[in-house]
């Protein structure tokens, strides 16, 4: 339970988000499997999640990218408020938290993260080709790639780009595969069955947590992508059917 333990000693937001929609449970049963030497998280919101890895793996290169820039201001995204629709405001405001978190992020990085072999990239699309080309010229090929960046039904096939930055056992993991939020959709199914069916065709091995969840959205899927299948028999019970 090398996740668990040391994610419960964490206690942030973070990592009771996923012990909540029962991921810790997945990430337990990777870690008997894989020891990850290259390291990349999509989306570093706060920071907490990279500062959560660093000392899971400790002796490993940890990577972050990061759409928002902390030079940015908050400016940038409100502009002159009076002349905004409910909407744009809404988006504005939303960008403008998310630009305090990447300030905070950029802080903990200053302070903990550039002291434990992590490079985090600040102002990098994580589904442009550019990022990854920049990301592998700089570290290789990489073992574990999760994505936090951006959620959605369709997110898993933009992931496609970061295939072949993989190493021959390398694997991608995104939360919520194939599943909205009831931000996305207020009423209604949150998990898209068409597009877990595609995912599996695809390759992807998916696992249901919505049994054991205490999250209050039952979109508790998570997905793995690797060239080599592991062999999580632990899992077996949460295999997406």
């Amino acid at each position: 339970m090398i996740y668990s333990n040391i994610a419960k000693q964490h206690n942030n937001n973070s990592a009771e988000r996923r012990f909540n929609r029962g991921y810790n449970i997945f990430y337990d049963a990777l870690l008997n499997h894989v020891t990850p030497k290259t390291f990349l998280e999509l989306g570093i919101s706060k920071g907490n999640n990279l500062v959560l890895w660093s000392d899971i793996l400790k002796d490993s290169v940890k990577i972050g990218v990061e759409l928002l820039n902390p030079s940015q201001s908050v400016s940038s995204f409100i502009g002159d408020s009076s002349a905004m629709q409910l909407e744009e405001y809404k988006e504005a405001f939303t960008k403008a938290m998310q630009l305090e978190e990447c300030k905070e992020a950029f802080n903990k990085y200053l302070d903990y993260g550039s002291k434990h072999n992590n490079k985090w990239y600040f102002g990098w699309n994580a589904f442009a080709i550019e990022t990854v080309k920049e990301i592998t010229n700089n570290h290789g090929k990489l073992d574990l790639i999760i994505n936090d960046a951006k959620h959605g039904v369709k997110v898993w096939k933009m992931l496609d780009i970061w295939k072949d930055a993989l190493t021959d056992n390398g694997i991608i993991i995104t939360e919520e595969i194939s599943c909205a939020t009831r931000e996305q959709i207020p009423n209604g199914d949150l998990i898209n069955d068409d597009q877990v069916n595609l995912a599996l065709e695809d390759g992807w091995e998916i696992y249901n947590f919505n049994t054991i969840r205490s999250w209050k959205q039952p979109n508790c899927l998570i997905g793995y992508w690797s060239k080599n299948k592991l062999n999580l028999e632990e899992l077996d019970t949460y295999k997406y059917s």
